[in-house]
């Protein structure tokens, strides 16, 4: 016998819609003690909403140096307690060797989803 749907408790100090009515990418997230001594190694691309009714979670494009090697890190960002976004462990990273091949592959996505009216935008 299945158990009856219950829906989890909302975490404390967190609302759907930001206290002062700003969203949180109107500010920079806060940066970790580690990641602030690198600073000059972070460059942030751009960053959006996972999805048009998920508030909690964005998915953010940044540079990063790694050995002194550059990449593109794609993160999952989630919404912590205190109202900052705070990477995940889920996302992927390209070297800058394979970063044409990533932007021809998403152009491809975007136009074929284009093409078959799975987007608002027809380009």
């Amino acid at each position: 016998m299945r158990k009856p749907a219950t829906r989890s408790r909302p975490r404390a100090g967190i609302s759907s819609s930001n206290r002062q009515g700003q969203s949180p990418f109107d500010t920079e997230p806060r940066a970790s003690a580690q990641s602030q001594t690198n600073t000059a190694d972070l460059v942030h691309c751009g960053r959006f909403w996972k999805s048009r009714r998920n508030r909690r979670e964005c998915i953010e494009v940044t540079i990063r140096h790694y050995e002194n090697t550059p990449f593109v890190d794609v993160r999952l960002h989630e919404l912590n307690v205190a109202g900052q976004m705070r990477p995940t462990a889920r996302g992927f990273s390209v070297g800058m060797w394979a970063l044409s091949h990533l932007n021809q592959a998403l152009g491809t996505a975007l136009r074929k989803a284009s093409t078959l009216g799975l987007t608002a935008r027809s380009s």
